[in-house]
């Protein structure tokens, strides 16, 4: 069986990994090509090594709550690289008026695990705080109607609350707008504690009780060598070919078999952007086409900075800060990598990476690497008192590189998949569909492969 994967990211190479383990499994012959169009594998997964800083142009870490992507590091040899982050100085700041003020110790995304320091909180007022404290009594909405994450969280916490707390935390993760980013998409586990035990609070009491008897265990982990070791490794153990610098004509179908330029295939994975699997397919079909350019993406972009410990004024005792759209700041957040993870600076060193771009805010990408750079220093120049100049920077941009998962995406994407299954040979995957985290990916992909490979056993 040959299979054609258009797109070298983490959703086409843990596909077509995936595709060559079942393959062997079920002792069915498969002949895996993957075409990408860039010269590098890995999509927005970027890791670079300068002067002794590790820098992640995309993600940096794996959430454990889901564990698909530990678990293919695991299978590829790489247990012993895992990396938790720091459990001690977790916390996160939020820019409030030009000051860093902390979250609460406690705070679940959108609900106190912990009241004393939720109470003691400055970010809230008291009408705010008992408004969040009434949360139990909320009635569920009923039915499955989707609603945007500013929406839910008005209805169960509050207005305050809300776009205080929860929303610049959730939108900032995906660079949205929180009027119309999907709930049922992105928090799905907050809908389901609604639906199952009638209130955030309850349902975040009942999780914090259950984690407790796990022990304290960090909410992220990474790799030792950064997050693009996982590439690596993938590649290693593809026994397919993989083309870089290969961009992909239109797919075609004649009878049974899909034709890509020129190159033939029983199957055809389709592992890009949706905007780009809309260019693919226009040929094949016209209104899976149009639904998936309908989907929005955001440009954003990232800079890393390495600095002298001694030049940074502040102690970095935390994760990093945030930036609500009510700052008008450039930047939108700051991770304050040295500390999330060690290990991410030489000695007496410390990384920081700061993020530019949301929707409604994107980062203008015409702009120079020493433009974006200069900005982003004088932002940390103000916030943090950093006056001397970094002694290592990368700038990473990403242009349309966020997908918009708006109210209504998952009608769109059971339309998406409807309209696909209807090609046979034809199977689409990654960030445009059911999430863009690198384990929803990686999830996305074993799925994938499991559907490819159907009746081949």
């Amino acid at each position: 069986m040959e299979i054609l994967i258009i797109g070298g990211g983490i959703a086409g190479l843990s596909t077509a990994y995936f595709l060559e383990q079942i393959a062997s499994d079920a002792k069915v012959e498969v002949q895996i090509r993957i075409l990408e169009r860039t010269e590098r594998l890995g999509g927005k997964i970027c890791t670079v090594h300068d002067r002794g800083f590790l820098m992640e142009g995309g993600p940096d870490s794996f959430l454990v709550q889901k564990p698909w992507a530990a678990e293919l590091c695991r299978e590829l040899g790489l247990a012993d690289e895992l990396v938790p982050a720091n459990t001690e100085e977790k916390q996160v700041y939020q820019l409030r008026n030009g000051q860093l003020v902390p979250y609460p110790d406690g705070f679940r995304i959108a609900v106190p695990s912990a009241w004393g320091p939720f109470l003691r909180s400055p970010l809230l007022s008291w009408r705010g705080k008992a408004r969040v404290a009434l949360e139990r009594m909320v009635k569920r909405r009923p039915g499955l109607e989707d609603e945007s994450v500013s929406s839910f969280l008005r209805r169960r916490i509050g207005r305050e609350a809300a776009e205080t707390l929860a929303e610049p935390l959730m939108s900032g993760i995906h660079a949205a707008d929180p009027e119309q980013l999907s709930i049922r998409t992105t928090w799905p586990q907050l809908v389901e504690m609604e639906r199952t035990s009638g209130s955030l609070l309850r349902g975040t009491a009942e999780r914090e009780e259950a984690r407790s008897k796990d022990g304290s265990r960090a909410m992220f982990e990474s790799l030792r060598g950064g997050v693009g070791a996982l590439v690596d490794a993938l590649r290693g153990r593809i026994q397919g070919e993989i083309l870089t610098g290969a961009s992909a004509g239109p797919v075609r179908k004649d009878g049974d078999r899909f034709e890509v330029d020129g190159r033939a295939a029983d199957a055809v994975v389709v592992a890009t952007p949706a905007f780009e699997a809309a260019t693919l397919l226009r040929t094949i079909s016209a209104p899976l086409s149009a639904d998936l350019d309908a989907m929005r993406y955001v440009s954003t972009a990232s800079v890393s900075l390495g600095y002298r410990a001694e030049d940074v004024r502040r102690e970095l005792d935390a994760y990093g800060f945030i930036v609500p759209a009510s700052e008008g700041r450039p930047i939108t957040a700051c991770t304050w990598v040295s500390t999330k993870f060690a290990g991410r600076a030489p000695q007496d060193h410390v990384t920081l990476r700061a993020f530019m771009g949301r929707d409604g805010q994107e980062p203008d990408l015409a702009r120079t690497d020493a433009e974006l750079n200069r900005t982003v220093c004088s932002e940390l120049s103000e916030i943090l008192g950093i006056e001397a100049e970094p002694v290592a920077a990368r700038v990473f941009r990403w242009p349309r590189g966020n997908p918009q998962y708006d109210v209504g995406h998952l009608d769109r994407v059971a339309r998406i998949e409807d309209q696909a299954e209807s090609i046979p040979g034809l199977f689409l995957t990654g960030s445009a569909y059911w999430g863009g985290s690198v384990p929803d990916c990686i999830f996305q992909a074993m799925v994938t492969a499991e559907k490819v490979l159907v009746g081949q056993g």
